[in-house]
């Protein structure tokens, strides 16, 4: 991962974009159940460049809600070896450069397993996305930004409505600056747009995530 922007998509910038997709190419998509949204806590990504730590803090504490998981934990941990200090320094002093970096999803440090769709070279179709949530299993979707920038979000759900699909989408950057953490931004937003549109591609994701030696591993 490059750089993650700081913005996220807002509806009012897509209502015509959505609106030919929806005319010219709306498939209807039949699933055995009409919608799901899987009960995780939103967490708001603690630094400008902290959404892939604020992701794999709410899958974690989804599946295991007593892990102790920080962000500043997960920024430390993905520094080269002997970077800065021996002891951790993001929990301490969380606004150094050094700490506030991109990353990818560190899952294994944590005891959990997964796959992704770089390494494992899958396509996710709408059916197996959904089995995902089916199986109380959130995923973390990166969005590729046209030109420069990327973006991580959580998908915990999704509802079918008159055979229209609409994914639940947690973005933990939502209102963020550097003055406070506000919540984060959750919404339906129709596949079609969450794979692509003027402005992104969708790009790795994880998925089957599950803490090693459970019963959530397929």
């Amino acid at each position: 991962m490059k750089t993650l922007s700081s913005t996220f998509f807002k509806a009012h910038d897509f209502i015509f974009v959505i609106s030919i997709i929806f005319i010219c190419c709306n498939p209807t998509y039949d699933h055995p159940s009409d919608g799901k949204v899987l009960p995780i806590n939103c967490i708001p990504q603690e630094q400008s460049l902290w959404c892939w730590a604020a992701c794999t803090e709410m899958v974690i504490k989804h599946i295991d809600p007593s892990n102790n998981i920080t962000q500043c934990d997960q920024a430390y941990r993905s520094m080269p070896q002997n970077a800065c200090c021996t002891t951790n320094p993001c929990c301490y002093r969380q606004m150094d450069s050094e700490c506030n970096h991109t990353n990818w999803p560190i899952f294994d440090q944590y005891g959990f397993s997964c796959k992704d769709t770089y390494t494992h070279s899958d396509f996710l179709s709408w059916k197996k996305m959904l089995l995902q949530i089916d199986n109380d299993k959130p995923m973390c979707l990166t969005y590729n930004f046209h030109g420069a920038g990327a973006h991580m979000i959580v998908m915990s759900g999704y509802k079918i409505v008159d055979g229209d699909l609409e994914l639940y989408l947690i973005d933990p950057y939502s209102s963020y600056n550097d003055n406070q953490v506000n919540p984060v931004e959750i919404r339906f937003v129709p596949l079609e747009f969450v794979r692509s549109d003027y402005r992104h591609e969708l790009g790795r994701c994880y998925y089957d995530i599950y803490r090693n030696n459970s019963s959530l591993q397929n």
